[in-house]
């Protein structure tokens, strides 16, 4: 309202940079600022530790993976022997540096199929702004750690075998652009009703065989890419579950004393990524702070005292402001935008601990 009564203009209006001088700006109390400031720095020490879990998974499967530094990844010449030839006869389908590295000695590889419960694309929905609907996951909610953004609202199939699970890999299988197909792989964390687009392969690793997060960080590395990439089909660049399929995944020797640790990094993913989404809530909830404090619906003296009493160790009344918080806003009518407060203290805690240790 300030800003369109600062504009100017007789045919269009314009805002200047001198008008912002004049912009009264409400300024509050200092231990106030400091609790809704405190939401937006827990959020990035939540993101600083998930970055920290999933590095020391990766670390800790990359020990079992042998080493790609001295391979030339930039051979695109091979001999193909004629029990190995199919339908496709291009080079880059049959990248020689991939059997150089999986016929050594010592290296045990099986089919990606063989070591999954269910390979299979998405189906893409049309948007809905009805009541019922379902969520729906694209390629631009890809990352390569955790699904980001918000799901858009679409029309819910007739059967609902294609959601997502806890632990699934999701790529991108079609793109424009083919360095894109492989480049990220996305783990879900957690028991969501996501349903993937079209663009979106779902890889569920039977994990009784394998870790999920053992495949991820195969299909990351260097020559994991260049797999991928070999399947790609297609001027528009496609990829298709039955080609990742045949792909090969190393299956490493662990010894047994660290079964129980290689089978686990999965639950630490699945960990780093509730951090990582209970952050984005913290930032939400720094937002939805501030226009609560805008619109009266919330005080000063009520933050001042929230506050105060955290620095005291007190989360009581803090906990009483976070549960006026929904996903539609302050004291909004959708659910609420942290169910379990208990679980948010202890990720707080169990972050602290581990950054600052």
């Amino acid at each position: 309202m300030i800003a369109t009564r600062e504009a100017g203009g007789a045919v269009q209006k314009n805002l200047y940079l001198y008008n912002f001088d004049t912009i009264p700006i409400p300024k509050i109390e200092a231990l106030a600022q400091k609790y809704i400031g405190d939401k937006v720095r827990q959020a990035e020490r939540l993101r600083a530790w998930a970055k920290v879990l999933d590095n020391q998974i990766t670390n800790f499967h990359l020990k079992f993976i042998p080493s790609q530094e001295q391979l030339n990844l930039s051979k695109k010449t091979r001999m193909v022997s004629s029990r190995k030839l199919t339908e496709r006869l291009d080079a880059h389908f049959y990248p020689g540096v991939v059997d150089e590295y999986l016929q050594a000695d010592g290296v045990e590889v099986k089919e990606l199929g063989l070591i999954s419960m269910s390979l299979f694309n998405g189906q893409t929905q049309d948007e809905t702004d009805s009541t019922l609907f379902c969520m729906q996951i694209t390629v631009t909610n890809l990352s390569k750690y955790f699904v980001k953004g918000e799901p858009r609202n679409v029309i819910p199939p007739n059967k609902f075998d294609r959601f997502v699970k806890k632990h699934d890999l999701l790529i991108c299988n079609a793109a424009h652009n083919k360095s894109y197909i492989g480049r990220e792989i996305s783990y879900v964390h957690g028991e969501k009703k996501w349903l993937p687009s079209t663009e979106v392969m779902v890889i569920r690793i039977d994990r009784k065989k394998i870790p999920a997060s053992f495949v991820r960080t195969y299909l990351l590395t260097k020559l994991g890419f260049l797999q991928i990439q070999s399947t790609i089909r297609g001027i528009t660049a496609h990829s298709y579950p039955g080609d990742v399929k045949t792909l090969d995944i190393v299956i490493p020797n662990v010894p047994q004393q660290s079964q129980e640790g290689w089978f686990d990094c999965d639950n630490l993913m699945s960990k780093a990524g509730l951090a990582h989404e209970v952050a984005t809530y913290l930032t939400t909830c720094a937002k939805y702070l501030i226009e609560a404090l805008i619109e009266s619906n919330l005080t000063e003296t009520q933050l001042i005292q929230a506050q105060q009493a955290l620095e005291s160790g007190d989360n009581t009344l803090d906990r009483q402001i976070l549960s006026r918080l929904k996903t539609d806003g302050f004291d909004g009518e959708d659910e609420s935008l942290f169910p379990d407060l208990d679980q948010l203290y202890d990720l707080l805690k169990q972050a602290e601990e581990a950054l600052s240790a």
